[in-house]
């Protein structure tokens, strides 16, 4: 009987062996996917933050081409004046030609230099 239970034991501390190996394992590659999903989601919420700084930019370039498209209505003729009101339909949003605009020719030309600054593309 002796010799049954030594045997026992052994491939007892056999399996505990592989078992605690194959934990380990499992450990780790459980610890590299939450990793993975980490950077993943950081690498998200970066572009996500680029994106929405690009939406507010490009936001205001609407509301500043439709300033100038309002300042300029006297001078569009008839066949820019129909593309410009398909346009403006497209989009949905009549733009606010109230003459009591606070736009000065000054602010529009610093828009303009904004407009073309790299930083902004």
């Amino acid at each position: 009987m002796g010799k049954q239970s030594y045997k026992d034991e052994e491939e007892y501390r056999r399996r505990r062996e592989r078992n605690n190996e194959a934990v380990k394992k499992s450990r780790v590659k459980s610890k590299m996917r939450s990793q993975a999903t980490q950077d993943r989601v950081q690498q998200l919420q970066n572009d996500n933050t680029k994106l929405e700084e690009k939406i507010k930019y490009l936001a205001s370039e609407v509301d500043f081409l439709k300033e100038m498209l309002c300042a300029n209505q006297g001078e569009i003729n008839a066949d820019d004046s129909n593309r410009v009101q398909n346009l403006l339909s497209e989009m949905k949003q009549e733009p606010n030609c109230s003459n009591s605009s606070n736009s000065t020719p000054e602010t529009s030309s610093k828009r303009i230099r904004r407009s073309t600054d790299s930083r902004y593309q």
